[in-house]
Formats: structure tokens, C-alpha cells, sequence
């Protein structure tokens, strides 16, 4: 039933945007919008028909491909558990606990705690019985689920199945622990880009002691860390420390996957048909979108009706972005068939709130033996729906603006950023090719064309107006120290929009 009634809601939407496109002369924006709508509800209505008939295949996509229950009844739960751990017989026991994890903007978090049968307890067989499992799966909530499926929110699951947990076909083996430690164990991952629905099983990480990123750089707008937080791991000194970690952490993904064009063979990542000259009308759609999206905080701006105030150099800056954006600059400006364009896997939402830190710690006897008095801290990089290709200094600037206070970044950004490339050529990503100073200046418009869009939407969000300002403030002095200011190195140049985010009303 609801498969039919989203093809009718967007049938309905897609015959009101030609009939408005007429009205309105076929203006550019309409056609997009009704193309890109038109496309989507095609392909949607393949999909469901490959698989047999049409009720049915809504159903088992319901049902089978990620459930829009968020787990089976709960007399299935251990079978299901077991399914996954390769366990079957010796889980005793599974409860659904809250603990006070959050969600996403798509997604509701939840854990698992598993009770083994106390026989099997020692573990002879060697098989991993871990106590608690962290689940993400889809809100359901049928406006997060037409949002998911525009936005392809699947593409999280079909990342930890194809990446995160099968990377042999990497570089060496040594390359491959290096990706494969920044993320959590995923025990099991789906999803359907048809639906909307997708559900990640991954390793419990609170048990190493792993605290958030954003909390570590002092949880920026969003008040006190609830429960408390240790103030020694507040400071400048560790908040520097966790950045550095991070960026060499990056630095070894991104090397990993560098200029690798099989990646264009995943349809499903972010940006693999745009670089490749397809599916122009949905870039188009997401770059109208932001148009419409801006011209109305504009209104607001010009008649006072803001709780923030705006800087006239963001102001000018969007202006200018948008009238520079176009699919033909796009593609020039990121030819992904020129040898000098950087691409590499991105995460593609990559700020501190997404990192999970386990600081370092003396060894106990709970340990075993190791190396060293000390154990290391440890970074891992979790949220992953926006994972796609793309520039890979863009997220370097997203995370600095996101995440370090303008006074942290202007003291370090540059020497990080150096470091950073530094570990990019040591991984065998060519300096002459891609030159530190060439790369620096994609960082800097990286960050700049990233967070006006993102701005844009934070402020439509319903936030705050102290969260707004707190982050327009953030990309007001990232834009004057590398764009706006008499010395900084973009002066007078335009940054057309290279992200794109197909968030559509409909």
C-alpha cells in the first residue's frame, strides 16, 4: 500500500510541475524539477516491477530488504542476532535498550544487550560474543522515508557491505588495516535504495571508553556535554592532538582510494553519475533547490525578520556561488577524466560529531600483553550516508569549520593541512601531480562553497537562532580569512557551488 502511495503523491507532483512549467513559460528550474521527478518515478517503478508483481515486491521490500520496523518481533530476535554473529544456540537472551543514543537526521540508534548461555561462556570455539551491539536503522516516519529515498540514505548500509568489511581488493595489507581500522566492526548491513530503508548492526563502541569528537572540541553550540565531561579532555592541546589524529587517519583513506576509477562503477556512491555526465537533472534539481532555499533567507535578511545576523561577506559570497554554479562549470571544474582533478572515497559528512575518539590510556592487566606501558588512542569514523566521491580537502575544511574555533584553526590549519598532504605523498599519492599549494586551494574552496549550502540548510532546520549564529560565525570567518580579507589567497575569484544536496519538498 505504500509503495502505490508514493507513486501517486509523486504522480500528483510530478503533473503539477508541468502543468506550472507551462504557466510559467517551461523555466528552467520547473523542467529539472519535473525531469528529475519524472526519472525518479521511473526508475522507482522498474525497480518494484523487476522483482515480480508490484504488491508484492513492495512487500518483501518492506518486509525483507531493511524492515520498516526497526527489528522482528521480539520472538525472532535472537535468531536474528544469531544470523549475523554465527552463534546459533548459544544467545540466550536479547533486549532493545535506548541508553540515551540519538539518531540522525534520517536515523534512530538503539543497542542490542545479549546475554550468552553462561555454558558457552568461555568461548572455546574462538567466535566473538560481544555483550551490547549498536543498531541504525530508518525513523519510520514516512516524511524521513521519502527524505531517504531522495537523498539515497541506503548508500551507508552498501558502504559498510562493500568497503568497510571487504577490502581485498585494496593495495597492500597494511593499506587495508589502515581502512579498516577508522571504522566500527559492522556485523551486518542493508539496505534498499527503492524503499528508503536500510538497518547497520556495528560493534558497541562505548565500551572502549570512545568519546564523541564534538564533545572532545567542546560540543561547540549545543551546551554542557550531558553527564559531565572530563576537563582534561577539553583542551586546547588534546582538542589538537584528536585533529591531528584524525586528519592522518583521513590522510590514509583517502591515499587508499586515490584517483581509483572503479569507484565510478558504484552507482549508489554520492556523485558517481554527475561525474560521469549523468543524471543531470537531479544536480540541476539540488542546485535550483538551493537557489529558492536562499532567496527566501534573503527576504528574511532584507525585511529584519532574523534572529541572526549576517555578514555582508557570506551574503556577497552566496550571491556570488550561485551566480557562478552552473552543470557545465561543474563538469569542467571537476573532470574526473584529467589526470590533476583529485578524487578519492569521501565520507562526505565528515565534522567531529561524526568521529568517535578512545583516548589514550595506561595498560592494565585486562589488556594482555602489548607494546609499551601505554595504549594508544584510537580514531573511528562513523555516519556515513553522504559517502561518495569527491574532493577529498573539501572535507578538511568542512571539519575545521564545523568543529575548531576560529582562533584553533587559524593558529594550525595550515601546518594540519601540510601534514596531511605530507602523509597523502608518503602513500604514494604523486606531489608533483597534485602540489601542496595547488591542494590548499581547493581546501579553501572546498570549505567555503560546502558550508554556504550548509548554512543555508542549518537555518531552515528549525534551529536555534544561538545554534545558527554560532555556525554562521564559524563560516563568516572562514570565508573573510580565505576569500573576503585584501590578502587572503581566493580574493576577487568566484567559488561556484561543486557539492549538491537533492533535499527536495515535495
Amino acid at each position: 500500500m505504500f509503495g502505490y502511495l508514493l507513486l501517486f503523491v509523486i504522480a500528483v507532483v510530478s503533473a503539477v510541475a508541468v502543468y506550472a512549467s507551462r504557466a510559467s513559460g517551461g523555466s528552467a528550474a520547473w523542467r529539472y524539477t519535473f525531469l528529475y521527478r519524472w526519472s525518479w518515478l521511473r526508475a522507482r517503478w522498474g525497480q518494484w516491477r523487476a522483482a515480480g508483481s508490484v504488491p508484492h515486491r513492495i512487500a518483501s521490500a518492506l518486509a525483507a530488504s531493511s524492515p520498516t520496523t526497526p527489528l522482528p518481533p521480539p520472538a525472532e530476535l535472537i535468531a536474528w542476532a544469531e544470523s549475523f554473529l554465527g552463534t546459533e544456540g548459544k544467545l540466550r537472551h536479547v533486549e532493545v535498550s535506548g541508553d540515551g543514543l540519538g539518531g540522525g537526521f534520517m536515523g534512530a540508534m538503539f543497542k542490542l544487550l545479549l546475554t550468552w548461555d553462561e555454558d558457552s561462556a568461555d568461548n572455546v570455539d574462538n567466535i566473538d560474543r560481544p555483550r551490547s551491539l549498536v543498531v541504525k536503522t530508518l525513523t519510520p516516519v514516512f516524511a524521513r522515508r521519502l527524505s531517504s529515498i531522495l537523498l539515497g540514505n541506503a548508500r551507508e548500509a552498501y558502504f559498510y557491505r562493500n568497503f568497510a568489511s571487504n577490502l581485498a581488493t585494496l593495495g597492500s595489507a597494511t593499506e587495508r588495516q589502515e581502512v579498516r581500522s577508522v571504522v566500527p566492526r559492522v556485523y551486518h548491513a542493508d539496505g534498499s535504495w527503492a524503499t528508503g530503508d536500510f538497518v547497520v548492526v556495528m560493534e558497541d563502541l562505548s565500551t572502549t571508553g570512545a568519546r564523541l569528537g564534538s564533545h572532545v572540541l567542546g560540543n561547540q553550540c549545543w551546551g554542557p556535554v550531558k553527564g559531565g565531561f572530563p576537563a582534561e579532555l577539553q583542551t586546547e592541546s588534546v582538542g589538537l592532538q584528536m585533529i591531528e589524529q584524525v586528519f592522518a587517519a583521513m590522510a590514509d583513506v583517502h591515499a587508499a582510494f586515490w584517483r581509483d576509477e572503479s569507484l565510478l562503477g558504484h552507482s549508489w556512491l554520492k556523485a558517481a553519475e554527475w561525474l560521469q555526465g549523468r543524471e543531470r537533472a537531479r544536480w540541476e534539481l539540488a542546485m535550483d533547490g538551493m537557489r529558492s532555499k536562499w532567496l527566501g533567507i534573503k527576504r528574511t535578511i532584507e525585511q529584519g525578520k532574523t534572529g541572526v545576523k549576517w555578514s555582508d561577506e557570506v551574503v556577497r559570497a552566496m550571491d556570488d556561488s550561485l551566480a557562478a554554479t552552473s552543470w557545465e562549470t561543474y563538469q569542467r571544474s571537476f573532470d574526473v577524466t584529467k589526470p590533476t582533478t583529485p578524487f578519492t572515497l569521501c565520507h562526505g559528512d565528515f565534522h567531529a560529531a561524526n568521529i568517535l575518539w578512545v583516548p589514550g590510556r595506561e595498560r592494565t592487566a585486562d589488556d594482555g600483553e602489548g607494546d609499551g606501558a601505554r595504549i594508544g588512542s584510537k580514531v573511528y569514523m562513523v555516519d556515513w550516508p553522504e559517502v561518495g566521491i569527491a574532493c577529498p580537502f573539501t572535507e578538511l575544511a568542512q571539519f575545521m569549520i564545523s568543529n575548531a574555533s576560529p582562533e584553533l584553526r587559524r593558529k594550525h590549519e595550515r601546518r594540519l593541512f601540510a601534514d596531511y598532504h605530507a602523509r597523502l605523498v608518503a602513500k604514494g599519492v604523486c606531489g608533483r601531480t597534485f602540489p601542496l599549494e595547488a591542494c590548499w586551494e581547493r581546501y579553501q574552496r572546498g570549505g567555503i562553497e560546502r558550508w554556504l549550502q550548509m548554512l543555508t540548510l542549518m537555518t531552515l532546520f528549525g534551529l536555534p537562532d544561538a545554534c545558527v549564529g554560532w555556525f554562521h560565525d564559524q563560516v563568516a570567518a572562514f570565508v573573510h580569512d580565505h576569500h573576503a580579507d585584501a590578502s587572503a589567497g581566493l580574493k576577487g575569484r568566484s567559488i561556484p557551488l561543486m557539492s549538491a544536496y537533492a533535499l527536495v519538498n515535495l
